[in-house]
């Protein structure tokens, strides 16, 4: 009898944390991308960017060093009298580099990073045309990989993807042309699909609660 009301218990505090933990803004995205469905065992995400001493090593001006001048259809870094070329960037005030970008004729174009203050990787992204354009990845301080997101040409694609701080899968979405379209996967923290969401051109069209039907 008391394993039972244990038991009980158990599965609906289990209930109550996720119909909170769950409550995210997942429909903040609207989006378009093909079907797919991450199953439980996916290999724990995980950087490859180690922690670094960025003092020495990275080459690159100082945004301070630089202006930011209007034109006509947008901002441009200058050096000078010339367009700005190569990489700027911000320093803690131990040395080490704090965000770093890459800049071509005066204008955001190719990689940019943000460090921790004790060198380790916590956002990178790139740029082209002055718009957001393929990966983006963001870090635990850990080092696991928190959010991998794509775009192209400023607008979502593809799939895009959130893990737990121990790497577990956390949600899954896929979007086509900035909208959602296909899955929207949930886990909860032990890995197993809580809930399920089919979109259509950013339109929900389906939703299933896997963690009440346990």
């Amino acid at each position: 009898m008391n394993r039972r009301l244990k038991s009980t218990r158990k599965n609906n505090k289990s209930r109550l944390r996720l119909l909170t933990a769950f409550a995210l803004p997942l429909l903040l995205f609207a989006g378009c991308g093909p079907d797919t469905v991450s199953r439980k065992g996916d290999a724990p995400a995980t950087t490859t960017e180690p922690a670094k001493d960025t003092r020495e090593e990275t080459e690159c001006t100082l945004l301070g060093d630089l202006r930011l001048k209007n034109e006509p259809f947008a901002q441009a870094l200058w050096s000078g009298d010339n367009l700005f070329s190569g990489k700027a960037c911000t320093r803690y005030k131990n040395g080490q580099i704090h965000t770093l970008t890459e800049y071509e004729n005066g204008v955001k174009s190719g990689t940019w990073e943000v460090y921790l203050p004790d060198g380790t990787l916590q956002k990178t992204g790139s740029v082209k045309d002055g718009k957001e354009d393929g990966p983006y990845r963001e870090y635990y301080e850990t080092g696991i990989l928190k959010y991998e997101y794509h775009y192209a040409a400023g607008a979502k694609t593809g799939v895009w993807k959130s893990w737990y701080e121990d790497g577990t899968p956390y949600t899954e979405r896929n979007f086509e042309n900035d909208k959602l379209h296909g899955k929207v996967l949930v886990y909860d923290e032990a890995g197993d699909l809580a809930k399920e969401y089919d979109y259509r051109r950013g339109a929900l069209v389906n939703s299933r609660m896997h963690f009440e039907e346990q």
